[in-house]
């Protein structure tokens, strides 16, 4: 195996020539489908009169979709919070069915087909009229 970055690389030569180490192996994610799920947010933000920025948009589509951990702590509260999307946190195959399913939530929310949906953040993010979260 080779290191891809920087950060990997530093964790190899951390380690003795011979040395035994354990590692998780996780196939690479689509960055430019974290992007276009981020223009995504930017759609609701700028349609929609509950989520008027991109944060507040992620969180409705992620609860919405029920992509939340939940508690109930002592006093019997119940607290809800959203999942991470980040990379290390999902596989591909688990980012892809939470993209299409928030297409067609979206799409629900701002009255508009996915065919045209997707071809509008797909333009966006060909555009770089938005750039994506760097989260």
């Amino acid at each position: 195996m080779l290191p891809t970055d920087d950060e990997a690389l530093s964790v190899l030569t951390a380690h003795k020539d011979g040395a035994e180490v354990m590692v998780e192996v996780k196939g690479a994610r689509n960055p430019r489908q974290h992007r276009l799920f981020f223009a995504l947010c930017q759609v609701v933000a700028e349609n929609d009169d509950h989520y008027t920025t991109t944060d507040t948009a992620k969180e409705g589509i992620l609860r919405a979709l029920q992509h939340v951990h939940t508690f109930t702590d002592r006093n019997g509260h119940l607290h809800i919070t959203t999942r991470s999307i980040a990379f290390e946190s999902m596989t591909q195959a688990e980012f892809d069915i939470l993209f299409r399913n928030a297409i067609d939530l979206v799409c629900q929310w701002v009255g508009t087909k996915p065919k045209e949906l997707q071809d509008h953040v797909f333009s966006m993010v060909a555009d770089r009229r938005y750039e994506g979260s760097r989260r």
